[in-house]
């Protein structure tokens, strides 16, 4: 997960923003490890909400959307983790994305997976797969 709403993207919404994430994190917490990334002027406001069970890593972010910056994590047939980076372009261009290009690489490296660079654009919430090998990616509507 990623704390990393900004006031200039969500205005007035922030404080519901950050209580609704965080509250998501708490819950799968309860059942689960969750690490969460967290700009470092975040950290104290993050700490406070989250409570103690959320791992909290520092990390430059642009915003809260690791579903689509993160990496695509893979296993190859050795059980060797692996962590593609598809070239987040921040919607086309449409947000600021000068550090969230670089969190998959960075998510890569925190789970010492092999960091996969790919010549993709795309986000890896736009990638479904079906368990077997086979993934599929959404393309933008301009395409």
């Amino acid at each position: 997960m990623a704390f990393g709403p900004r006031k200039e993207i969500w205005g007035d919404l922030l404080p519901d923003v950050r209580a609704n994430l965080t509250l998501l994190a708490k819950i799968i917490s309860a059942f689960e490890p969750v690490t969460m990334l967290v700009r470092p002027e975040d950290r104290e406001i993050a700490a406070r909400l989250c409570g103690e069970r959320v791992e909290l890593v520092e990390a430059p972010l642009d915003d809260l959307w690791i579903r689509d910056t993160g990496p695509i994590v893979v296993v190859n047939r050795a059980g060797r983790l692996g962590a593609v980076d598809l070239n987040f372009n921040g919607w086309e261009k449409k947000q600021a994305h000068k550090n969230d290009v670089k969190v998959a690489r960075f998510v890569a490296g925190k789970a010492s997976a092999t960091s996969l660079k790919s010549e993709l654009v795309g986000e890896g919430g736009g990638t479904e797969v079906d368990g077997h090998g086979t993934a599929t990616m959404r393309l933008p509507e301009t395409c």
